[in-house]
């Protein structure tokens, strides 16, 4: 391991063309694109990695105002520790270099009105809390937590099932990994009413739906038990240094292996000559060709509007145009002259419900915020909280941020205007949006708006104009159901050296879209990247 700097230089990443002849385009830099690209280029590929952004990391970047600096997309990360398969594979492919900090307990502060309910980073931690909470039902949630976590020892198995051919595929899913994909194909609602009576219960258990971007009476029962599990399998962590350390180390990976990355790269098609990828065309036009191209931009994204008209594409991109998006969120990113701690904010998450039930209308009106106060639903956290290295690198100010769920559409009336250059009523409607979301804090935590001494809101149309998601949904296609009966959400595509990586092949989630990275590239190269990658990890942590 290198010494960690107390400066923060650039992230890896030019503007300036490179000259080819490339093995690899990878469309992309998210963390699937960028450990796709780190796997092959140190396999002997050259790789160009395209990022329309101007900084590489998708949403593990972070960005500033002043000294105030936040995570756009990464609060907190599960399954940090030597038996999880996709850390020791991030070791092996950063050489160990991204280090974690534990949140400590508890993880997540949920709070209905009238009740409060602390959930610890584990699994029998978590029963004895929510037996204390609701003994009539402590048997109903012993039993559903246990089936939350032999259903995450599944996962594996039942996404492996997706890189071989669709036959396979369908094999597999009709024997080989039926349970889990019976997990998959029913609703988190159906899957509770088996173990759990009392709504409340019910709604506790899904209170952290807003991770995986679908609540329960929608979402697949297997994605909610991977997220869920995935914070009480292990202490969950933040990266220390911030997010942007996951572009850092695996962008300086790909360089070190002689491979390119190239922001303000916007692509425009994918070029196919008969029915082989062989390249790409930029947006203003320039044509860079490769023997192998691997799309790190979404199914919907890569189908719809990066593939022509191609005869073996069109079925299967309306296909995907069938299935929905995962819910909009908002952020209102803050600064204060204090630290939360003086508000009694530490390291942990807050799920502030305004209501009980889940499931009922989750929306915020964007036009008229002023009318139920808040969103029914306030996600709050703090990195400047969490983070070891707070401070060393310019980052002096104290942050906060609230993620929330906005009316869909609400800002609708918008789309095809311009980032920073958006009309007054745009930003009349953000303004309004902070006003109420400021006081609504000051109700839970008195006294706190006083200290915020920078705010601003950023809608899904931000996360459209940096990130190219279809609607400026960061999670991708829904996790529900109908999801996971689909063959089209796999590594390989009908174009022959056209490949897929992202988390649309398993959901959304770090993790999962680091995983969906081992699948392209074990298919690619036609072995087991992710068993050789964890015997690496072991190595480079001296295990």
């Amino acid at each position: 391991m290198k010494s960690k700097s107390t400066s923060r230089p650039p992230l890896p990443g030019s503007s300036e063309p490179a000259k080819g002849p490339f093995d690899t385009i990878v469309i992309g830099s998210g963390i699937s694109g960028l450990a796709t690209a780190a796997v092959l280029s140190g396999h002997g590929d050259r790789v160009l990695v395209l990022e329309q952004h101007y900084q590489p990391g998708g949403f593990t970047h972070v960005f500033r105002r002043k000294n105030f600096e936040w995570d756009v997309g990464i609060h907190y990360i599960g399954t940090v520790h030597e038996k999880a398969d996709w850390y020791l594979q991030l070791m092996a492919l950063t050489e160990g270099n991204i280090e974690f900090e534990p949140l400590g307990d508890p993880v997540d502060k949920i709070r209905f009105p009238g009740m409060a309910v602390d959930m610890p980073g584990d699994y029998e931690a978590y029963k004895s809390v929510l037996a204390e909470t609701f003994p009539a039902e402590k048997d109903g949630i012993s039993a559903y937590l246990d089936k939350i976590r032999d259903t995450r020892t599944r996962l594996r198995n039942y996404f492996s099932a997706s890189v071989p051919p669709r036959p396979v595929t369908r094999f597999a899913r009709s024997l080989l990994v039926r349970t889990a994909h019976e997990a998959a194909t029913v609703t988190t609602d159906t899957m509770m009413a088996r173990y759990i009576k009392d709504e409340h219960v019910k709604d506790v258990l899904d209170a952290q739906w807003g991770n995986i971007g679908m609540p329960r009476q929608h979402c697949s029962f297997m994605a909610h038990a991977a997220m869920l599990g995935y914070y009480l399998e292990s202490p969950p962590s933040y990266p220390v240094g911030g997010s942007s350390v996951f572009a850092r180390y695996l962008g300086e990976t790909i360089e070190r292996n002689g491979s390119v990355i190239r922001v303000k790269a916007s692509v425009e098609k994918i070029l196919v000559d008969g029915n082989r990828a062989v390249g790409v065309r930029m947006a203003d036009g320039e044509e860079i060709a490769a023997n192998r191209v691997v799309s790190s931009a979404g199914a919907l994204n890569t189908y719809t509007k990066l593939l022509s008209d191609h005869p073996k594409i069109l079925p299967i991109a309306q296909r995907i145009e069938q299935l929905p998006l995962a819910y909009e969120y908002m952020n209102l990113f803050f600064g204060l002259d204090v630290s939360m701690s003086e508000f009694g904010v530490g390291r942990e998450n807050y799920w502030i419900h305004r209501e009980w039930n889940t499931n009922a209308d989750p929306f915020w009106d964007v036009e008229h915020p002023e009318e139920k106060g808040a969103p029914k639903i306030i996600f709050l956290n703090s990195s400047s909280q969490r983070d070891p290295e707070f401070g060393q690198h310019g980052n002096v100010g104290h942050n906060g941020q609230v993620i929330f769920i906005p009316q869909q559409g609400g800002f609708e009336k918008w789309q095809g205007s311009r980032w920073r250059k958006r009309t007054e009523d745009y930003e009349a409607a953000k303004n309004r949006m902070g006003d109420a979301l400021i006081a609504a804090l000051d109700r839970h935590f008195p006294g706190m708006a006083s200290h915020i001494v920078h705010h601003e809101i950023s809608t899904n149309l931000t996360y459209q104009h940096f990130s190219a998601h279809p609607r400026g949904v960061p999670y991708g296609i829904a996790p529900i159901p109908q999801r996971y009966r689909s063959l089209d959400l796999r590594p390989q595509t009908p174009i022959k050296n056209l490949f897929l990586c992202g988390q649309d092949l398993i959901m959304p989630g770090v993790s999962a879209a680091f995983g969906s990275a081992m699948m392209c590239t074990s298919l690619i190269l036609r072995r087991n990247m992710g068993a050789k990658l964890k015997k690496q990890g072991k190595a480079v942590l001296g295990l």
